[in-house]
């Protein structure tokens, strides 16, 4: 369930989501060469940016806090409490195998929000094998998938900008 899972780290993914899409779409719009747009929408279209890569800073900071390492000195209490926060948020996946990750990810009512199908097959396909390596768990994927499309975006965002700013340089 969906409310029940964004009260940690989802907010702030959903924001970052929200303002990087509307980035992408004025700035889009904005370096198209029949725009309409005009320069205020340059400005917006930044200021959506500014809050998109705010938010997902602010993700993944929670991301660390919740799924990445502790320390040694954390208590079996901290440790049990923890792992029953991230399964009780939906924060991490039950499956290992690459069928059954897919097949759990593709049911998830967040990552269908922001992602279609193929985006998450793409994503999982580009993180799974890494996933396994080292340190790192599996069950973790789901978030790493979230921060890798919201990097993306931010790189998309960010593209789109410099080709605005070129634009608006151009302009009489």
């Amino acid at each position: 369930m969906v409310m029940n899972s964004e009260q940690h780290v989802y907010p702030k993914a959903s924001k970052s989501f929200e303002n990087l899409t509307r980035a992408i779409q004025i700035f889009e719009d904005y370096v198209k060469e029949d725009s309409t747009s005009v320069p205020g929408d340059f400005y917006r279209a930044r200021n959506f940016l500014k809050e998109g890569e705010k938010y997902y800073l602010e993700s993944l900071a929670k991301a660390k806090k919740l799924l990445g390492p502790l320390p040694e000195y954390v208590t079996e209490d901290y440790q049990k409490w923890r792992e029953e926060f991230v399964e009780k948020y939906l924060l991490v996946i039950k499956s290992h195998e690459m069928q059954d990750v897919l097949d759990e990810l593709l049911q998830d009512e967040f990552l269908k929000v922001w992602m279609t199908k193929e985006e998450i097959e793409n994503l999982l396909n580009l993180n799974y094998l890494s996933q396994k390596e080292g340190k790192r768990k599996i069950s973790n994927i789901k978030i790493r998938i979230l921060l890798h499309r919201l990097t993306e975006l931010t790189l998309q965002a960010q593209d789109l900008q410099k080709r605005a700013l070129e634009k608006q340089k151009q302009a009489p």
